[in-house]
């Protein structure tokens, strides 16, 4: 009996391995045919978790195949991601109709002046400043990144660098008192992973240079160093006009939306929908206009990859990933921190950074330390680090709303290229993560 039982383990065990490395076979497969035959992703993606999950992942004796498959598929993704860049999308489209966008973003860039270079760097401060003291970048994101949109199509500034400036200043919120700062010390104590003196500071540090450091890295790599001074372009020097009274009903919504996120700690969706509504019948309009900003290619893209990328999840492709890289590692406590930070980044590609990554490695960090001697508190910050460098990527759920706001004055060529530099962006914010842990660079105060 014990035999067979040992060789039933075996056997499931081989078969999930056999799953896990089909799925991800499959995946990079129908997104190589996306591109290459240039079919919507969104659509490859839902046709390809169907294939994988009524064919593949029935015979492992998965739950997803239990009753009805498609219900079964799409209860593996969540979906209050297309619910705010829908609130979002249709409060934004009423601020864009009316001028309120342009005008606000046209008296930014008429204080900054032909010196268009500086705005990522601008926005770099201000995201650390409101990351710092306790906002979250999902909860900055719906609110500020309409005006970086503006901001790239007025200045003619690739988005991608704008993208890095806000994302990478996402770092600066491991701040103690900051939300991913708030959630590290709660996992840390609950593992039992000492905080050692000036973390902290190390974590606030660090925050600062890799978001410095690959704000660089974007720049360079998506143009920046080709940006000059427009000294003839209109929008820049020209003063803009004075705001009017149906701009001013806007901003009043705006702000009570931001209140309603920030303040009452309301989910962005639903307070976007409320603040468009409201607007829609003080202002007289249609409210069936407000359709028209919802961005729906975009939320076929988003839905459809990720409903993907769930099954291949499900499947074990990614967790094949990820403990493939931490187990390279071996006995090398150096190598263990740089291969959990690249977990954390893979993990991070289509899920959550706060969500899944960091509860799930964590509690890795403080066995790996006692079983190679690294630093604890520094294998944390790896995993934690690594997960949201990542996080710009478009299937995950920061990324999906930088892509989704987008979307909402940009054609679908565009979207699609955005979709890629994303991915791109991610995989450079990571290179660079790593680059700089490597050297050294977030080793202060441990």
């Amino acid at each position: 009996m014990p035999d067979s039982t040992q060789h039933n383990k075996k056997k499931g065990e081989n078969t999930v391995s056999t799953l896990a490395i089909v799925s991800l076979i499959v995946f990079i497969a129908f997104i190589v045919f996306g591109v290459v035959t240039k079919t919507h992703l969104g659509a490859i993606g839902i046709v390809g978790a169907f294939i994988l999950g009524l064919f593949v992942l029935n015979n492992s004796g998965s739950p997803i195949s239990s009753g009805s498959a498609a219900k079964g598929l799409f209860s593996l993704t969540d979906y209050s991601l297309w619910f705010t860049i829908i609130g979002v999308s249709v409060l934004c489209r009423i601020a864009q109709n009316d001028g309120t966008l342009d005008n606000l973003v046209g008296k930014l860039c008429y204080r900054v002046g032909p010196h268009k270079w500086v705005f990522p760097f601008v926005i770099f401060v201000i995201y650390s400043a409101l990351s710092m003291s306790g906002l979250g970048g999902l909860n900055l994101t719906p609110i500020l990144v309409p005006l970086l949109v503006v901001i790239s199509d007025k200045e003619n500034l690739p988005f991608p660098i704008l993208a890095a400036a806000a994302h990478g200043a996402c770092g600066v919120g491991f701040a103690p008192v900051a939300q991913m700062g708030v959630l590290l010390n709660n996992l840390m104590d609950e593992n039992g992973i000492p905080h050692a003196a000036g973390y902290w500071t190390n974590a606030l540090i660090t925050g600062i240079i890799v978001g410095v450091f690959n704000l660089i890295l974007a720049f360079i790599v998506f143009g920046g160093l080709k940006m000059k001074a427009d000294k003839d372009k209109i929008s820049v020097l020209n003063k803009p006009e004075k705001l009017s009274s149906n701009q001013w009903i806007t901003i009043i919504g705006l702000l009570a939306f931001v209140a309603m996120v920030l303040g009452l700690g309301w989910a962005p969706g639903p307070s976007g929908l409320i603040v468009a509504i409201i607007l829609c019948i003080i202002k007289k309009l249609e409210i069936v206009d407000l359709y028209k900003g919802v961005p729906w290619p975009t939320l076929l893209l988003i839905g459809g990859m990720s409903i993907f990328a769930a099954v291949v999840k499900q499947a074990g492709g990614i967790d094949l990933v990820v403990n493939g890289l931490v187990s390279l590692a071996g006995n090398n406590g150096r190598l263990a921190g740089y291969f959990l930070q690249v977990a954390g980044g893979c993990l991070s590609l289509v899920t959550s950074t706060m969500g899944v990554v960091m509860p799930t490695f964590i509690p890795m960090a403080s066995g790996i330390a006692a079983a190679t001697g690294a630093n604890a508190t520094w294998l944390a910050t790896c995993a934690s680090f690594g997960g949201l460098l990542t996080g710009i990527t478009p299937l995950s759920v920061t990324g999906g709303l930088y892509l989704g706001i987008y979307s909402t004055r940009h054609s679908k060529e565009e979207v699609a290229k955005l979709f890629g530099q994303l991915f791109l962006l991610g995989a450079l914010m990571e290179l660079g993560g790593l680059i700089s842990n490597i050297i050294g660079l977030w080793n202060f105060g441990l």
